[in-house]
C-alpha cells in the first residue's frame, strides 16, 4: 500500500478542447453542434466552446437582418474530429471562422521592461514558430547577418511572419492567447520557447498582400519594402489593454 502511495500518478490526460467561434458577418450567428443550440455571436464578437474530444457536427446559422434586407440562412454545416494529437496533456485549440471573412495572423511581444520605447509598451512583431535558420547572438551579430545581402534580410524578416491559410476550421497548435484587445500583462509570461504569442485578426488584403510577397524566391528592394510595410500594418491592427 506504502509503495502505491507514493507511485507518481503522472499528468492526467484532457479530455476536452476550446472551439472559438469567430463571428465575421455583419450579423449575428447561431450556433448549433451536434443539433443542440449552443451559442448566439454577434457580429464581429468571438465565443469560446468547451467541448468534448471526438467527432461533432458544426453548423452556424445567420440570422435576419432587417438594416441589409438579408434573410436567414445556414452559412456552415460540416462534421469535425477534436483531438489532441501528439500532446494528450494540452487542451487542443480550434477556430471555426463559419462565412471565411475573417483572416488571422499571429503575433509575439517583447517584454515592457525591455523594449525600447519612449512610452514603455510592449513591441508588437509577427511570429513564426519554424526554427531559425541561422543563430543570432546580439544585436551586432544581426545586423551583420541581415546586412550581407537583401536575400538574407529578406529571409529574416519572412521568419517573424506566420500566417494562417483562408479555412473556416483549423486548429492553432502554439498560441497564448486568441484575439484582443490583449492585456500588456499576458505577453510578460514565459513559454519556455521565447516570447508569448497571440492570434489576431488582419483584413482580407492585408493577408492577401502578405501571402503574396511570401511566395516571391527572388526578391527585390521593393519586395522587401512592401514586406516590411505589411508586417507593420498587420502589427499596428492589435489592440492592447
Amino acid at each position: 500500500m506504502a509503495i502505491l502511495l507514493l507511485a507518481p500518478t503522472g499528468c492526467r490526460e484532457v479530455t476536452e478542447a476550446f472551439v472559438h467561434i469567430d463571428n465575421g458577418e455583419e450579423r449575428p450567428i447561431n450556433v448549433y453542434v451536434d443539433d443542440v443550440f449552443v451559442a448566439q455571436v454577434n457580429a464581429g464578437h468571438c465565443r469560446r466552446l468547451t467541448l468534448p474530444l471526438g467527432t461533432h457536427q458544426f453548423s452556424v446559422q445567420a440570422l435576419a437582418n432587417k438594416s441589409t434586407n438579408s434573410r436567414s440562412e445556414i452559412l456552415y454545416s460540416q462534421s469535425h474530429t477534436l483531438e489532441t494529437g501528439n500532446r494528450p496533456y494540452r487542451t487542443p485549440i480550434y477556430v471555426l471562422n463559419p462565412d471565411g471573412n475573417n483572416r488571422y495572423c499571429e503575433v509575439a511581444l517583447t517584454d515592457p521592461d525591455t523594449a525600447a520605447a519612449d512610452n514603455g509598451d510592449p513591441i508588437v512583431t509577427l511570429v513564426s514558430h519554424q526554427p531559425a535558420t541561422e543563430s543570432l547572438d546580439g544585436n551586432e551579430n544581426r545586423t551583420k547577418i541581415l546586412g550581407e545581402n537583401l536575400q538574407n534580410e529578406f529571409n529574416a524578416m519572412l521568419e517573424k511572419t506566420r500566417l494562417y491559410d483562408p479555412r473556416s476550421f483549423f486548429r492553432v497548435d502554439q498560441t497564448n492567447h486568441l484575439f484582443g484587445p490583449f492585456p500588456k500583462s499576458v505577453f510578460k509570461l514565459s513559454t519556455g520557447s521565447g516570447p508569448a504569442s497571440a492570434m489576431v485578426r488582419i483584413p482580407i488584403g492585408l493577408h492577401q498582400k502578405l501571402s503574396r510577397v511570401k511566395a516571391v524566391t527572388d526578391p527585390t528592394e521593393a519586395d522587401l519594402e512592401l514586406l516590411q510595410t505589411a508586417t507593420e500594418a498587420a502589427s499596428s491592427s492589435i489592440s492592447m489593454k
